[in-house]
């Protein structure tokens, strides 16, 4: 029964609409990362969706005892999560983590250094809840490369920076 849901659900609901779902979770990813309140769970679910669409028969739906929620079961190929969503989500992360680093270098080193602190975290929260194991170090890494890597010698040379707060002794900054 479960393999039949599945291929009535692949074909006659989620074939039609990958694109709509995915600018739509895209959208309300982009309102966490600006701090706006979202839905996490329905973020996780329609995420879901794509890790689904790749499940292969035999599919199992199995409710462990004590538990209120039923877990999928079979051979998981992540086709449509990788090119039909995860790539979007990483080009979307490279883009926002660009332009915000840009923003960020009018702060001090100090701020910035918690501004980017602040958005690691929230990704590597977020990609625990929403997304494939997968694709955690990879949202992660462009993050990085967006913030730090791209940044380094800027940020190290922003007003408040490396340099002024061992002159200052703020060690506490660093």
């Amino acid at each position: 029964m479960a393999e039949t849901a599945i291929e009535l659900f692949r074909e006659d609901v989620f074939k039609g609409r990958p694109t709509a779902l995915r600018g739509g979770i895209l959208a309300e990813v982009k309102k966490d990362r600006d701090g706006q309140v979202i839905d996490h769970q329905q973020v996780k679910i329609a995420v879901g969706q794509y890790i689904y669409m790749g499940y292969e028969p035999p599919i199992k739906l199995l409710k462990k005892t004590g538990e209120t929620e039923y877990q999928w079961y079979a051979e998981r190929k992540l086709d449509s999560y990788t090119n039909d969503y995860e790539k979007f989500l990483l080009e979307d992360t490279e883009i926002y983590y660009r332009t915000k680093a840009k923003e960020w270098l009018s702060l001090s080193c100090f701020e910035y250094c918690l501004k980017v602190q602040k958005a690691v975290t929230k990704e590597m929260e977020n990609a625990d809840l929403w997304y494939d194991q997968q694709t955690k170090p990879k949202v992660l890494a462009f993050t990085l490369k967006e913030t730090i890597e791209d940044y380094a010698e800027r940020i190290v040379e922003l007003s408040q920076g490396v340099e002024t707060m061992f002159q200052e002794k703020k060690p506490e900054e660093l």
